[in-house]
């Protein structure tokens, strides 16, 4: 206690000194400038003649006061420039109405210099305290040295604004001489953000726990995408999109218990073996977390090779499946009959055979569902790419099917994915993937490579996902890394736990600043006591996990591509009715 009450009496003590010692030269600096500027003015304003005339009136007021002797008495007045000598009484003279009238004719002009002066001394005395205001937060603040910056929002979008006026003269002195104008870049906000050109070509991941506000801010990027008329692929889990932007006269859906469903088959995406074994990946994939084991190899090699050796049959899913799973192994010998796949349903290996049956009727239990019409014309996705229209297509699902047709949507999105590599980049606009709960596909083969070569063909990614370890856990720790780094954008919402907040704060990134130490000495004498300032570097977290962790809904931290900072923006929630 006593220990406590002198710290405490010590360096209020202290600061009471210091804020003297401040006072005093605060009212000294007012002071002094005040009366310099009031010299300055009076010499201004005041003639010779104005300064005679108080000498007189100085004087006559000494005389009549001071030294009441009669010898004293006289007083010489003489007019400028004028050889004529005035004796008065020095009371008679400074009693005159001449007298008065020059005291009231000096007395307001010293009046108003005063002012004058009160009013320099105040600025001067302001600007003094400003500066020294200024003095201590600048030795306060700590000074950025190097890493990531963050700015409010008005300075994000002040750069972002700038950029793109480069870009335009840049392609305004390119276009000098060519009788096409310059292509003007579409212009994406989020929120209260703007978006850097060309962004869409580095992909977006939205993060963040369950009504944070992903779903709000793919529903932004999706109107603006209808709005300039690209063509966009939307995965949609739970019906969230379909409603709100499915056209019947234009757009296609992908689900096996929906009436309006597409009539395709696996042969329509397929030309070769190396397309086949693809599909065979997305639809049976990897498993990340214990490596590849025999099982899942072997049975992707019996799906591919029997899609080869029936792709020129006009076959049906149903007879593929039957062939798999329904008719004995002999028909499925004799289908894969001089393929790699041939020993691996050898009559020697009967049980491996069954055991690698019943890997395949695990992941293909969805191409049941699966029910084209041969007779009517199929649809393809690589031919729907092509085509140079503004339609969309909607890969769907519903919460109670999302596990069952899992396989199916993964192979449907991994395929369309890898035909965007394939196409034309200079024939088509711009391809939108939009799909929401990411990690409720398989590992997609197509997506490293679409991620880091998709700029060139114009296609663009936006993914959500409730946690970066769902994507750790589909992919594995290294494929997850180099994964979450190819999206140019990272859009980050709140999360709930630490684990997935020091993730999102450490690709937020850090900062290097040198930091002010402010130190108090004090003793018993008065000459001990001091303040001393020492700067330290210090590396620090640009964004504090627990800063993500108290996100509100709508708010969320974003990472643009190109040299911006990292900044806060606000999602507007948008009622919107179904088309």
């Amino acid at each position: 206690m006593l220990s406590s009450t002198l710290r405490g009496g010590q360096t209020a003590l202290h600061q009471w000194r210091m804020w003297a010692q401040l006072t005093r030269q605060f009212l000294l600096i007012a002071f002094l400038s005040m009366g310099i500027s009031m010299g300055l003015l009076l010499y201004q304003h005041l003639h010779q003649k104005d300064f005679y005339i108080l000498q007189k009136l100085a004087e006559s007021y000494a005389k009549d006061h001071w030294f009441p002797f009669p010898e004293k008495q006289s007083l010489i007045y003489q007019e400028l420039g004028s050889t004529t000598r005035r004796y008065y009484r020095p009371k008679t003279f400074i009693e005159s109405e001449w007298a008065e009238f020059q005291i009231n004719r000096i007395g307001q002009i010293i009046y108003q210099d005063l002012l004058m002066s009160a009013g320099v001394g105040l600025f001067f005395s302001l600007s003094l305290g400003g500066f020294w205001y200024w003095r201590g937060r600048k030795h306060q603040a700590a000074t950025f040295i190097r890493g990531a910056q963050k700015v409010p929002i008005k300075a994000l979008v002040k750069q972002v604004k700038q950029e793109y006026r480069k870009a335009s003269l840049k392609r305004a002195i390119e276009s000098v001489g060519h009788l096409k104008k310059p292509p003007q870049s579409a212009k994406f906000r989020l929120g209260n953000a703007l978006l850097p050109e060309e962004f869409e070509y580095r992909h977006t991941l939205f993060c963040g726990s369950p009504g944070s506000g992903k779903s709000q801010g793919i529903l932004e990027l999706m109107d603006q995408v209808r709005h300039q008329k690209q063509k966009a692929i939307v995965y949609d889990i739970d019906q969230a999109f379909v409603p709100l932007f499915y056209r019947a006269e234009k757009d296609i859906i992908l689900n096996p218990f929906d009436t309006r469903n597409a009539n395709w088959n696996l042969w329509q995406d397929g030309n070769d073996y190396a397309d086949f074994q693809r599909m065979a990946e997305s639809l049976i994939p990897e498993q990340s977390n214990t490596g590849d084991n025999f099982w899942g190899q072997a049975s992707r090699l019996i799906l591919a090779s029997s899609l080869e050796q029936l792709k020129d049959k006009n076959c049906s899913t149903e007879r593929l499946l039957s062939y798999l799973f329904h008719e004995e192994n002999t028909a499925l010998q004799a289908m894969l009959k001089n393929t790699m796949a041939q020993q691996l349903v050898s009559e020697k290996l009967e049980k491996t055979t069954l055991s690698l049956k019943a890997t395949l009727a695990s992941y293909c239990a969805s191409l049941n569902c699966v029910k084209e019409d041969l007779s009517e014309p199929l649809f393809s996705l690589k031919h729907w790419l092509t085509q140079a229209d503004d339609s969309w297509l909607f890969i769907s699902t519903t919460p109670d099917k999302k596990s069952f047709l899992k396989p199916l949507v993964s192979l449907w999105v991994d395929t369309a994915i890898h035909h965007v590599l394939s196409l034309n980049p200079d024939a088509r606009k711009a391809l939108w993937f939009f799909i929401d709960e990411f990690s409720s596909l398989h590992k997609l083969p197509s997506i490293m490579d679409f991620l880091s070569r998709g700029r060139k063909f114009k296609g663009s990614l936006v993914a959500a996902v409730q946690s970066l370890s769902q994507i750790e856990a589909t992919y594995g720790p290294k494929d997850s890394s180099t994964l979450i780094g190819l999206f140019g954008t990272l859009v980050q919402h709140r999360v709930g736990d630490i684990s997935s907040a020091q993730q999102a704060s450490k690709i937020l990134g850090n900062k290097e600043s040198l930091s002010p130490q402010e130190g108090l000495s004090y003793g018993a004498s008065d000459t001990r006591d001091g303040v001393n300032i020492q700067h330290q570097i210090r590396e620090e977290a640009l964004v504090m996990p627990s800063e993500i962790m108290n996100l509100k809904d709508l708010e969320a931290f974003i990472k643009i591509p190109g040299n911006f900072p990292i900044s806060k923006i606000n999602l507007v929630y948008k009622s919107r009715k179904a088309v």
